[in-house]
């Protein structure tokens, strides 16, 4: 029975060590990300071009475009290209676009978020392809999806937030568990 306790005592503890060092990881990304910072809004940036690079005629979309313009501005200030250059590529090749993020320093963040700056023709060429004769203009809802695709993602965010929030946050112990622990730990010693 002892053999018994022992075991059980030590697969809680690691149970309960696991679990702290998942929630560290998670509160870790969650910083980096936080709503409203340039970063967060690079990372958006960057994620929107490949949700948006899925969907037929997004070389002729607008936002698509300025979306591109605006994660090659920021990629290298953040140092998160290596995260999405290989499917940005895809994306950008389908649009005979060759996507080289400008030098760190390129843009300071607050320039990054509001677009407020032009871009040296030479950094970034965003020229469309010579139209096809079976090429199609890209329907209304296309445009839409892309337009929409950031407020559901901070929706999610924000409620996944709310719910880090009310558990009293990530990475940190709290006393019931442990508690909880020795509870048990005494009872089943008990016996």
């Amino acid at each position: 029975m002892r053999a018994f306790t022992v075991y059980f005592l030590l697969s809680a503890l690691t149970a309960v060590a696991v679990q702290a060092s998942v929630d560290e990881e998670y509160s870790i990304i969650l910083e980096r990300q936080a709503p409203g910072t340039p970063k967060f809004q690079c990372h958006s940036d960057c994620g929107n071009i490949i949700a948006g690079g899925r969907l037929a005629g997004h070389c002729n979309n607008s936002t698509w475009i300025d979306l591109y313009e605006s994660c090659l501005r920021c990629a290298s200030t953040f140092d998160i290209w290596s995260h999405y250059s290989s499917s940005i590529g895809n994306a950008a090749a389908a649009c005979s676009f060759t996507p080289s993020p400008l030098p760190s320093g390129g843009a300071s963040p607050s320039e990054s978020a509001s677009d407020s700056t032009e871009l040296p023709s030479a950094a970034i060429s965003t020229t469309p392809p010579p139209a096809l004769a079976t090429q199609t203009p890209a329907p209304a809802e296309t445009i839409t999806v892309c337009l929409d695709l950031p407020t559901i993602l901070d929706q999610q965010l924000t409620s996944a937030q709310q719910t880090i929030t009310t558990a009293g946050g990530l990475g940190r112990w709290t006393i019931e568990p442990i508690l909880g622990l020795v509870v048990l730990a005494t009872i089943l010693l008990a016996f």
